[in-house]
């Protein structure tokens, strides 16, 4: 069960009058369609990973929120109930070894935008969870197995060592 003190810890606010949101004192945008836009055009891009390119910046992007919002030796289940606090999806169950989302924000925001993907879409996901659990000391590759955008039932991370290749158990409850 997810402590009641760290959930109040991040202090969630909203400036109603400039239109902003923060968690723990760290200013936060929730996407939307919009970003939909972004990464479509991103992805696009011949001759880049465009995947990689919004992975990494995500992952940039979150450290130092996740440094300020989660108290030292959290489990992953901190991470990704913050995750649901920005209203990104939530992530949970799936097999062990493997993460899950019903309900990421990315996949719906994209099949409403453009339809079904060719393949994933959910790299910012990624870039949250690796930098989730770089934060809990354990630097990891997180790819993107099944992609609700690209007609899986669900969205599914699989999250590998990123010095020894080996899987990092998920399988948040």
């Amino acid at each position: 069960m997810l402590p009641a003190s760290v959930v109040a810890s991040w202090s969630p606010e909203i400036d109603a009058e400039a239109g902003r949101r923060s968690i723990a004192g760290f200013p936060v945008r929730v996407h939307s369609q919009h970003f939909a836009r972004l990464q479509h055009t991103i992805m696009a891009v011949h001759g880049i990973d465009g995947a990689a390119v919004l992975r990494e910046a995500a992952r940039h992007a979150f450290a130092p929120l996740l440094a300020r919002a989660v108290p030292p030796s959290s489990d992953l289940e901190v991470f990704t109930a913050l995750f649901a606090a920005l209203g990104l999806g939530r992530l949970g169950g799936g097999e062990p070894g493997t993460i899950d989302s019903h309900s990421a924000h990315a996949a719906h925001a994209w099949v409403a935008a453009f339809g079904e993907a060719a393949a994933p879409v959910c790299a910012v996901t990624e870039g949250f969870l690796e930098a989730a659990f770089a934060a809990m000391g354990q630097p990891c590759e997180v790819r993107e197995i099944a992609c609700i955008a690209a007609g899986a039932p669900r969205c599914r991370f699989t999250a590998a060592s990123a010095s020894s290749g080996a899987a990092v158990p998920g399988g948040v409850t």
